[in-house]
């Protein structure tokens, strides 16, 4: 696999794994916002929803104080006051749209003192005591027909009558049936008629309404979730108001209904802070074991000790809006940055392997097979990728001159090897023609020995002269035999300097390796240096949420303080002024969380600036790494080069050696040569004068040439041995394109 290749692969895949893992990461803190905002909307919806119905229960024990306050002023004459009042309340129901029935129970000889004139009276409304109950609906009066005796051990009435404050009671907290039936459509909302001015009670008043009275007014509340079921359930486990959603698949089981009792039970007891509160409940509500968030809050119900608690129960689902949504958003978004980033990381590695690129392909063309010297790289760019590019080719150049003189020598041996071959050829002709003159001297000796005598000292004196002329030769070839060695042997010295350069260059390769990676440790330093910053960063983040909660709980305060302080009139004046003031505080604390939220995401973004440029660094980093670690790779070619180049120029230093030991012997044989000849000439000369005389001296005349003959043999044995060596030379010379 190439560099270039496994450079892309390695980035590639480290940018997905950041960016996959970096966009998990938003996605998770994301869906913990939404989902602290989800819960932090549940609480101030179902606080909204608790804080309208105990208005709405408030706005009736008000108008219940009202009609109480208008049946104090009876007529003077007590005959007369069972009939007003009975008047009265029938008016009052039809003026009240909203309340279903107004029913009265007196106490005993209190209202009018004539308690025993009506005893069993319906028709003046008298018990079996005599004593006053009646019931108005819709402008029609009756008889309200209990036991006195129901009414007397009747647990609701007997509060209100000694706790002296209103309460509320439902149809369904009905402990048992008896005469004393009230909460006929519902509800009854039960206050003592009492006289402010003389402390005198008179009895009970209870207003029935409905359910859909008390509870229609949530539906004006907005809904911040898509919620699964609200119920209203009393302190005795009661369900008083039920409503699911469209499309809810939940079933109020006794487990659910438990857990949330004991939630308002705890904060009726004070063991939690009152207001909203919120509970996660985890139960079975299908096969699938799907999570709710279920949102509880206290209904104050005119006494503390028999509150109502609201509930409201949101599908996990619902809590994370636009989560889905973001999902889908995110996978395309990285889909889309990962092939970016495949395009622009492919063409940045192109660009900076380019170059290397080319002084690879450089190098592989001189080490290849054509060593083609003539070939340069192109320098540019002011790096180490220069520096490498300079000195290779100042040393091509330099191969190349000595190569071109080698080249040249050779040519000039082979031309001096060829003559010397021809004169060895012509010498080696005259010596046999010696011989066979020798050897007609000795056949003919007695018809023509004095002409033969002279041919032969002549072939003697021709074959010295050619002696002498091949001795030079030889001599010529020893000189450019010489003076090639000495060029060879000096560009096989600058090859070995060469590859002590590039031993030196992998050295501070080496060294620059080192110093990337403290740079990159450094870096790595200052990377966790920012996480630490981020943390911080985090934690005022969760200190900037927790104002931002006591805010929103303080301006929640301040509205219930309001409201209080509208209910006790003017006399809450006072108390008005302060809830507005703790009102506006929380709106400031409020604003400047929201400010410190802007600045700290203005933070978080200068981090992330940050580190995106530490990501930067820390490529830029391992891009020159790669770098380094190819020119590494590349240094180490070129020096397998030289050192290739060297052995070759050792066995060229070999051949030339060869060459020069052979052009000696040839000196040694054509000396060798030119003395026997000399010696020919003298024996010649001896046998002119002696051979009619000695026999003898023929003989050893022809023992002379056959002697000369064979070391003329060896010397053209030893002029093709250098013919050959310099052939070999030139070949591989011609290896070289220079």
């Amino acid at each position: 696999m190439k560099i270039r290749t496994k450079a892309v692969i390695i980035i590639y895949a480290s940018l997905s794994i950041f960016i996959s893992l970096f966009a998990l990461l938003v996605l998770k803190t994301f869906e913990n916002q939404v989902r602290i905002r989800s819960l932090d909307m549940g609480e101030q919806y179902v606080s909204a929803l608790a804080v309208n119905v105990s208005s709405r229960i408030e706005a009736t024990r008000l108008r219940a104080d009202a009609i109480q306050r208008i049946l104090l002023n009876y007529p003077e004459n007590p005959a007369e006051r069972r009939s007003w009042l009975a008047r009265e309340l029938a008016t009052l129901s039809v003026e009240e749209q909203d309340i279903d029935g107004i029913w009265v129970v007196m106490l005993p000889n209190v209202f009018d003192g004539m308690d025993a004139q009506f005893i069993n009276d319906n028709t003046e409304f008298g018990d079996d005591i005599g004593r006053i109950q009646m019931y108005a609906s819709r402008g029609d009066i009756s008889f309200l027909g209990a036991k006195s005796l129901d009414i007397q051990n009747n647990e609701d009435i007997r509060y209100v009558l000694h706790k002296q404050r209103a309460k509320i009671v439902t149809l369904a907290d009905r402990k048992m049936i008896n005469s004393f039936v009230v909460s006929r459509t519902g509800m009854s909302l039960m206050v003592p008629i009492k006289n402010p001015e003389t402390q005198v009670v008179y009895g009970v008043l209870g207003v029935d309404i409905s359910p859909d009275f008390l509870f229609k007014n949530m539906q004006r509340v907005s809904a911040p979730l898509h919620w699964e079921h609200i119920f209203i359930q009393s302190s005795h486990q009661n369900i008083l108001f039920e409503k699911m959603g469209e499309t809810s698949s939940i079933l109020i089981d006794d487990n659910l209904i438990n857990k949330i009792h004991a939630v308002s039970k705890q904060e009726m007891n004070g063991e939690r802070r009152l207001g909203r509160q919120s509970v996660f409940f985890s139960h079975d509500i299908n096969p699938r074991r799907r999570h709710q968030y279920t949102f509880v809050s206290v209904i104050h119900s005119l006494n503390r000790e028999e509150n109502w608690v609201i509930s409201y129960t949101v599908d996990n689902k619902n809590m994370l809006i636009n989560v889905d949504r973001l999902q889908q958003m995110i996978r395309a978004g990285i889909i889309i940055v990962l092939i970016c980033m495949a395009i622009i990381v492919y063409v940045s590695v192109t660009l900076v392997m380019r170059r290397l690129i080319s002084i690879n392909n450089s190098m592989h063309n001189v080490i290849s097979g054509e060593r083609d010297l003539t070939q340069r790289i192109k320098i540019s760019g002011n790096d180490e990728l220069r520096d490498l590019a300079y000195n290779f080719n100042h040393l091509i150049g330099y191969i190349q001159r000595l190569v071109h003189d080698v080249k040249k020598n050779a040519k000039r041996l082979d031309k001096t090897s060829q003559a010397l071959s021809r004169e060895m050829t012509d010498s080696k002709e005259n010596l046999m023609g010696l011989q066979q003159g020798i050897y007609g001297l000795v056949i003919s000796i007695e018809n023509d020995l004095t002409g033969l005598v002279e041919e032969t000292a002549g072939l003697t004196v021709s074959v010295v002269d050619r002696i002498e002329g091949l001795e030079k030769l030889v001599t010529l070839q020893g000189q450019d035999t010489t003076q090639s060695t000495e060029m060879i042997e000096e560009m096989v010295q600058s090859i070995k300097e060469t590859s002590a350069i590039m031993e030196s260059v992998s050295g501070e390769y080496a060294q620059l390796l080192a110093a990337g990676e403290i740079g990159r440790m450094r870096q790595a330093l200052v990377q966790a240096r920012v996480k630490d910053v981020v943390k911080t960063s985090v934690k005022l983040e969760e200190a900037n949420h927790l104002i931002e909660q006591i805010a929103n709980q303080t301006n929640l305060l301040a509205m219930n303080a309001a409201i209080e302080a509208a209910h006790a009139g003017n006399v809450g004046l006072g108390f008005a002024v302060v809830a507005d003031e703790i009102s506006s505080l929380a709106e400031m604390a409020s604003e400047q969380s929201r400010r410190i939220g802007e600045e700290l995401t203005l933070v978080h973004q200068t981090i992330a600036a940050i580190e995106e440029l530490s990501e930067s660094s820390e490529e830029a980093y391992r891009q020159v790494f790669t770098g380094i670690n190819t020119l590494a790779s590349l240094v180490t070619e070129a020096g397998d080069a030289i050192h290739e180049q060297s052995m070759e120029g050792s066995e060229v230093v070999r051949s030339l050696a060869i060459i020069k030991d052979s052009v000696a012997e040839v000196q040694v044989a054509a000396q060798f040569m030119r003395s026997h000849g000399v010696l020919i000439g003298d024996r010649m000369q001896q046998f002119s004068d002696k051979m009619m005389a000695d026999r003898d001296g023929i003989e050893f005349l022809v023992a002379v040439v056959e002697n000369v003959l064979q070391a003329t043999t060896e010397f053209n044995d030893l002029v093709s041995t250098n013919s050959r060596v310099s052939s070999e030379l030139r070949a591989l010379m011609n290896k070289f394109k220079i």
